[in-house]
Order: structure tokens, then C-alpha cells, then sequence
């Protein structure tokens, strides 16, 4: 009978044991790789794209310069609505 409660006993402390280790080595794996800083190349290009010429006639927006509307002597784009 002593022996049962041995068992019963030892293997739920057994599997918690190896369910908190389990848990510990996971968290500390991903804090480990979420805590790097990785290097990246950077990219400078105008947001948004500007359009090609062909394609501003195409949607309908003005094409030339001559949308600029100039206030105050600084220059601002005309908002225009194409739909």
C-alpha cells in the first residue's frame, strides 16, 4: 500500500516538475531571441511613389505643375478628388 502512494505521489510531482522546466526553457528561448536587434538595409524613396506622367492622365489628376498652388510664398499641392 505504501508503495501505491509512492507512485501516486511521484509522478504528478514528476510532471509538474517537467512542465515548469518545459516552461522555463520556452520562456527563456523566445526572451532570448525577441530581445535581438537585427541589422536591415535601408531604403529612402518618396512616399507616396510619384505617378508617371502617363499614368496621372490616365486616373484624371492634373498633370503639370500648375496644380501647385502657391501660398504665402511656400508651395502646397492642391488636393483634388479623382473618383
Amino acid at each position: 500500500m505504501r508503495s501505491v502512494v509512492k507512485v501516486v505521489g511521484f509522478v504528478p510531482t514528476a510532471l509538474l516538475l517537467v512542465a515548469v522546466g518545459g516552461y522555463a526553457w520556452a520562456f527563456l528561448a523566445a526572451s532570448a531571441k525577441l530581445s535581438r536587434t537585427y541589422t536591415v538595409h535601408t531604403v529612402d524613396f518618396a512616399v507616396p511613389f510619384p505617378l508617371p506622367e502617363k499614368e496621372v492622365r490616365r486616373i484624371g489628376g492634373p498633370v503639370d505643375v500648375s496644380a501647385v498652388v502657391a501660398r504665402d510664398g511656400e508651395p502646397e499641392i492642391a488636393v483634388t478628388s479623382w473618383c
